[in-house]
């Protein structure tokens, strides 16, 4: 009886060390599995912005891609125009750059530098210091400004215009 006792012992603590053993190898692989929905769950979050653009209308998606792209910026420095107001005299000093959306117009703006900045001084000249001294005035500058410019040009259209000095004396 005492050897059967051992026997059953001895098997009793192999099932023991057969679940110790299992059971590290059962939570590794409950962890792992856990592990990666977590990891599906993120991939579907983040992706979901671009799911969500993927189920937009081409028009849109043509429009958000226009606008995640910029150009290239091509500086019209130190136009120097008169301004009178009255009986009196002015100055204006103004720096422009315009943004263009490739090489070609970027080329074609190098090429017609002189022609651009003859369009935006004849446009200036006639122009009052009242006529451009408030924001909203000088953001309806820039439109005529674009304006001009995008009549000048062959290859394309600039994309925005930007005051980088603007000084009234």
């Amino acid at each position: 009886m005492a050897d059967e006792e051992k026997g059953e012992v001895e098997e009793k603590e192999k099932k023991k060390k057969k679940n110790l053993l299992a059971n590290p190898i059962v939570l590794i692989a409950i962890i792992v599995v856990f592990q990666a929905l977590i990891a599906l769950m993120m991939v579907k979050m983040l992706g979901s912005d671009k799911a969500d653009v993927d189920a937009r209308p081409v028009e849109e998606k043509e429009v958000l891609a226009e606008e995640k792209t910029r150009g290239t910026i091509v500086m019209l420095e130190n136009i120097v125009v008169n301004l009178k107001e009255r009986e009196k005299l002015y100055y204006l000093k103004m720096t422009i750059g315009v943004e263009v959306p490739d090489n070609d117009v970027k080329d074609e703006v190098t090429e017609r530098h002189a022609q651009l900045r003859d369009d935006v001084i004849s446009l200036l000249s006639g122009k009052k210091v009242s006529d451009i001294d408030t924001l909203e005035e000088r953001n309806l500058l820039k439109v005529d400004i674009t304006r001009r410019i995008n009549e000048s040009l062959i290859t394309g259209d600039i994309m925005q215009l930007y005051f980088s000095d603007f000084v009234i004396q």
